[in-house]
């Protein structure tokens, strides 16, 4: 089964930061572009679906080169993530769906620090697709649970003041203990972004409650929400 539950060895240079090797968190990326992004396949009517997150406050920020050290801090932030379209149920996976067209959108806002440098990301998402042989999206209504493979995003990075901008390609997890392999005691949302102008690889993680993930204390976000609402026949 795959696990999400990033079970990445830790060394502890301080009590706010930690050293994430992030040789692991790449190859999970790799088995959910596998697992997740399949030819379409699906049984049943034609129908629709919205699936949402979104989340204030605490979170967990990783950041930094994947293919070398990456460093964990705690922050504060927001994000907000829409997507919908039409959807067609797997026909190997009872509840599950995939999104036959698509139309996602939000933003995030995160601030944290590290040592003297103060960070602040600003990031806008949108990505839009019809029915390909490939879709990026599947969804589990009735665990209000979802995950994005591919999306693209317009990113702002200022440290200390200066600021530098990029885009690229990201991921959005949006998961309940037990579903789509996580084996977390808790909801998260995980949104992953790869800026290549920028060398930088950023993971924002925002968790219902307060829960130790593989070793990393992950704080309760003041406000909280994963929902998937589906219409149609099946």
């Amino acid at each position: 089964m795959l696990k999400l539950g990033w079970t990445t060895k830790l060394n502890r240079p301080a009590p706010e930061i930690v050293a994430l090797h992030a040789t692991k968190a790449i190859a999970l990326v790799l088995v959910l572009l596998v697992l997740f992004t399949f030819p379409i396949a699906g049984a049943g009517g034609t129908n629709k679906a919205q699936s949402r997150t979104s989340a204030t406050g605490s979170m967990i920020v990783v950041w930094g080169d994947p293919y070398t050290v990456m460093s964990v801090a705690v922050g504060e932030g927001k994000q907000s993530v829409r997507l919908q379209g039409q959807v067609v149920q797997r026909s190997d996976l009872p509840g599950f769906y995939v999104y036959t067209t698509m139309r996602l959108s939000g933003t995030s806002h995160v601030e944290w620090t590290s040592g003297r440098d103060a960070y602040v990301l600003d990031v806008i998402f949108e990505f839009t697709a019809d029915q390909t042989p490939m879709m990026p999206a599947t969804t589990l209504p009735g665990a209000d649970s979802f995950v994005i493979t591919e999306m693209l995003f317009e990113a702002t990075l200022s440290i200390n003041g200066q600021q530098r901008s990029d885009s690229g390609m990201g991921q959005v997890l949006a998961l309940a203990p037990g579903c789509f392999g996580f084996d977390g005691a808790a909801r998260v949302t995980v949104i992953l972004l790869y800026a290549p102008l920028l060398d930088i690889q950023f993971g924002l993680r925002w968790s219902s409650t307060a829960q130790t993930i593989s070793g990393i204390e992950h704080p309760a976000a003041e406000q909280f929400r994963q929902q998937v609402t589906r219409s149609g026949p099946g």
